[in-house]
C-alpha cells in the first residue's frame, strides 16, 4: 500500500513533464535508507521514459528550499549510462542561480565534462524532477541511472554529507519496456 502511494506521488510529479499520459511513459522506482542526516538525505529516486523522453525524480527526507543549492558544496547530480560503460557518461548538475533552480546536462570525458544544454526542472516540496530528450544522451535499448545529493553545513555534517541512490553502482532501466 505504501509504495503505491509513494508511486502516485511520484507519478503525479512526473506527469509535470511528461506530454502524453502519464499511463503511457514506464516508470521504476528504487527507496533508500535515511542514512545522511541532512535536508538532501535521499529517500527514493524515480526513472521514467516515453518514446522520446527520459526523466528522473528524487524525493528528500527533509524540506529544503531552493536556495539551498546556492551554498557551497550543494548540488543534486543525476547520473547516467547509455554506452555500457565502467562509469557514468553523462550527468545532470542541478544548483541554484540568479534565484531560480537551473538543470545543466554535461558529457563527461576523461577528467572533466562539457556542458551540452540545459534542461527543464521543477522542485515541490521534497521533489525535484528533471527530464529531457531520450537523443541527448544517445539512449538504445537500456539507461543506468542514479542520483548524487551532496550538501555542507555544521548543523549536519562537519565535512560535507553525500548520498546516493543506490548506495553502490547504478540502476539498469530497460527502455523497451
Amino acid at each position: 500500500m505504501m509504495l503505491g502511494i509513494r508511486l502516485a506521488v511520484v507519478s503525479g510529479a512526473l506527469s509535470l513533464f511528461v506530454a502524453m499520459p502519464i499511463a503511457q511513459a514506464h516508470v521504476g522506482s528504487k527507496f533508500d535508507a535515511n542514512d545522511s542526516p541532512s535536508p538532501l538525505d535521499i529517500r527514493s529516486g524515480a526513472f521514467f521514459h516515453t518514446e522520446s523522453r527520459l526523466g528522473t525524480a528524487v524525493q528528500t527526507y527533509g524540506r529544503w528550499r531552493a536556495s539551498m543549492l546556492s551554498k557551497p558544496n550543494t548540488n543534486v547530480y543525476f547520473i547516467y549510462d547509455s554506452k555500457g560503460g565502467p562509469a557514468f557518461d553523462y550527468f545532470v548538475w542541478v544548483h541554484y542561480e540568479n534565484g531560480e533552480l537551473v538543470a545543466k546536462l554535461r558529457r563527461t570525458l576523461n577528467q572533466g565534462s562539457v556542458y551540452l544544454q540545459e534542461v527543464p526542472v521543477a522542485k515541490e516540496g521534497k521533489m525535484l524532477v528533471i527530464d529531457f530528450r531520450k537523443k541527448a544522451i544517445g539512449a538504445g535499448g537500456f539507461v543506468r541511472w542514479g542520483v548524487i545529493t551532496s550538501f555542507e553545513s555544521r548543523n549536519y555534517c562537519k565535512d560535507g554529507c553525500w548520498d546516493g541512490l543506490p548506495n553502490r553502482g547504478m540502476i539498469t532501466h530497460n527502455l523497451g519496456t
